[in-house]
């Protein structure tokens, strides 16, 4: 009885979210993408360190997107799902290109990262090239990355800032929008992303489960 009563809940939970367009939104903004890089990098070698990272790298965007775009709890002041209505499934990608660049700086940052890449023959400039392939960055994209990386070692609070507006200039079309709670918002998910779901699932591929 229990169980059904959780069941139920579980139904009428989901029927709210498909009558309030969320699983629609979810399907048209976030899935369609993740769907699309996840075929896209399948298309490499499965021994490939480049595809291991990729994936991961995906499922690390997708917890971080629908967290600020879909998450109820202080959504009165969550700018990213405030403006939800002036984004669409190329908007969002772009998105998910500012993300993959962040989670590349990090990355390149971590001194094991760096000597497991000499062990298997990978350059930082090499990864950086091949990730940037398969994310289809464009000369505009690697610009704003190189701009981030500059910033990253001198002032943190000031990149998360930057990574902050350029996410709403490119996605939202919202030029310089300065906000410190959603800068803070930003930093705070997807650095917790990036450790509990990119570096575990990396692992996981690379320890072949």
């Amino acid at each position: 009885m229990a169980e059904s009563k959780i069941n139920n809940m579980g139904f009428f939970s989901n029927f709210g979210d498909a009558l309030s367009g969320k699983t629609y939104k979810q399907n048209t903004l976030v899935d369609s993408n993740v769907a699309k890089l996840l075929e896209k990098s399948q298309k490499l070698s499965d021994y490939s360190f480049v595809k291991h990272w990729s994936v991961a790298c995906i499922l690390s965007c997708n917890v971080s997107l629908n967290y600020l775009l879909f998450e109820k709890k202080g959504e009165e002041i969550n700018a990213f799902k405030q403006n939800i209505g002036k984004l669409n499934e190329n908007r969002v990608f772009e998105i998910i290109k500012l993300l993959v660049g962040h989670h590349l700086l990090v990355f390149k940052r971590n001194e094991g990262n760096i000597n497991f890449l000499k062990k298997i023959n990978i350059s930082v400039d090499g990864l950086e090239k091949d990730i940037f392939s398969i994310f289809d960055f464009v000369s505009d994209d690697e610009k704003i990355f190189r701009e981030l990386d500059k910033e990253f070692d001198n002032d943190s609070v000031k990149y998360f800032l930057h990574l902050y507006q350029k996410i709403f200039e490119k996605a939202y079309e919202i030029p310089d929008e300065k906000d410190a709670f959603g800068s803070l918002l930003l930093s705070g998910i997807i650095s917790n992303t990036y450790t509990g779901v990119f570096i575990n699932a990396l692992n996981d591929k690379l320890k072949g489960k």
